[in-house]
C-alpha cells in the first residue's frame, strides 16, 4: 500500500498534474523524442506527417484512466484505459486542422497510430458505417465507441491546462485547444475519416506511404522506449558486399551450395535489368542467400531513382 501511496504523490507532486508514457519516463519526454527520432529515421518527403503521428500517437496516455492502468491502480481492465484509439483520432484531428486534409494522408496517419501497439489493423472496424446530418448512427457499432472516446476527452479537460501547456512545447497547443473546444470533433474526425475510404482505390501509393509512416512511428516509439541513443544509419555498398561473396566463396572453395549462390545472384541481376520498371519484384531464395541477393538487386535498381525521394521497402522474411 505505501508503494502505491508513493506513486500517486509522485504524480501529482505540486500543483502540476504529471504524465507518464511508461513507470520511468515522464510522456512529454517520451512524446519530445519520438517527435525527434522520427525526423531523424522517416523519409524526408512525409516529416510533417511523421512529425504529427509523433506528437499524437500517444495522446491517449494523458487520461487519468491510462495512468492508474500503467502504475497498477485500475480495478479491472476498463475500455477507457487503452489510448491508441483516442490518440489516432487526435492525430486525424490535426491532419485536418492543418490543412492535410487532401487525399487519403489522415487515414493513414489514422491506421498508423490505431495499429502501434498490434499488427497493422483493419481500419473500416474503428469507423462509422452509418451516418446521418453528420450524427453517427445509434444502430452502428461505433456509436457504442464513441460513448468511450467521449468521456476519454472528458477525462482529459480535468488536466485541460497541463495537457495544453505540455502540447505547446510541442508546437501542438493550438490544435490542442480547438480539439479539446469543439464538442463533437471526435464524431466530425470519424465521419470525414470514412469518407475517405473510397479515394483508397484510386491511391496506388498509398499501401507503401502507410508502410513507411509505420514504421517511422515504431522505430522511433521504441527506441524512446527502451532508452538507448538513436543509432546512426550505416549502408554498406553493393562493391564491398560482393568482394566480401567473392573472397568467402572464391572459385577455389566451389560447391554445390556455392554454386546455387552464384546462380541465384546472376538469374535476379539478368531478370530484373530484363523487366526494370516494373514496380514490385518478388524474389525466392533459401536462408542465407538473401542480403546479398536483395543487395545485388538494389544495386542493378540504383540507376532508376538516382536523385529522387524514392526508397526501397525490403521485407526479408
Amino acid at each position: 500500500m505505501n508503494h502505491i501511496n508513493l506513486k500517486i504523490y509522485y504524480l501529482c507532486e505540486g500543483d502540476n498534474m504529471e504524465f507518464y508514457s511508461h513507470p520511468d519516463m515522464k510522456l512529454i519526454v517520451h512524446l519530445s523524442q519520438v517527435k525527434e527520432y522520427s525526423l531523424i529515421y522517416g523519409n524526408k518527403e512525409y516529416s510533417e506527417i511523421n512529425e504529427i503521428v509523433a506528437c499524437g500517437h500517444d495522446f491517449g496516455k494523458y487520461t487519468t484512466y491510462f495512468q492508474d492502468r500503467l502504475f497498477k491502480r485500475e480495478k479491472g481492465e476498463k475500455p477507457e484505459g487503452n489510448h491508441a484509439h483516442i490518440s489516432a483520432v487526435f492525430t486525424a484531428y490535426v491532419m485536418f486542422n492543418r490543412g492535410m486534409g487532401k487525399g487519403v494522408l489522415p487515414l493513414i496517419a489514422y491506421n498508423a497510430v490505431l495499429s502501434h501497439h498490434s499488427r497493422v489493423k483493419n481500419f473500416e472496424k474503428y469507423l462509422p458505417m452509418s451516418y446521418h446530418e453528420n450524427k453517427i448512427n445509434k444502430s452502428d457499432d461505433m456509436y457504442w465507441k464513441l460513448q468511450i472516446l467521449n468521456k476519454q476527452k472528458q477525462n482529459i479537460k480535468e488536466n485541460y491546462t497541463d495537457i495544453y501547456n505540455e502540447y505547446k512545447s510541442l508546437g501542438f497547443g493550438e490544435d490542442f485547444k480547438a480539439f479539446m473546444d469543439d464538442e463533437d470533433s471526435i464524431e466530425k474526425t470519424l465521419i470525414l475519416l470514412r469518407k475517405k475510404i473510397l479515394l483508397l482505390y484510386d491511391e496506388k501509393d498509398a499501401y507503401w506511404i502507410h508502410q513507411q509512416i509505420f514504421s517511422t512511428l515504431i522505430a522511433s516509439d521504441k527506441v524512446s522506449a527502451s532508452k538507448v541513443k538513436p543509432f546512426e544509419q550505416k549502408f554498406v555498398g553493393y562493391s564491398e558486399l560482393n568482394k566480401i561473396r567473392e573472397d568467402e566463396f572464391s572459385d577455389k572453395e566451389k560447391n554445390e551450395i556455392n554454386n546455387m549462390r552464384n546462380s541465384i545472384l546472376k538469374r535476379v541481376q539478368e531478370n530484373i535489368s530484363k523487366n526494370y520498371n516494373k514496380e514490385v519484384f518478388s524474389i525466392i531464395a533459401p536462408t542465407g542467400e538473401r542480403v546479398i541477393i536483395v543487395m545485388g538487386a538494389v544495386n542493378v535498381m540504383k540507376p532508376r531513382v538516382s536523385g529522387t525521394l524514392n526508397k526501397y521497402i525490403l521485407c526479408i522474411a
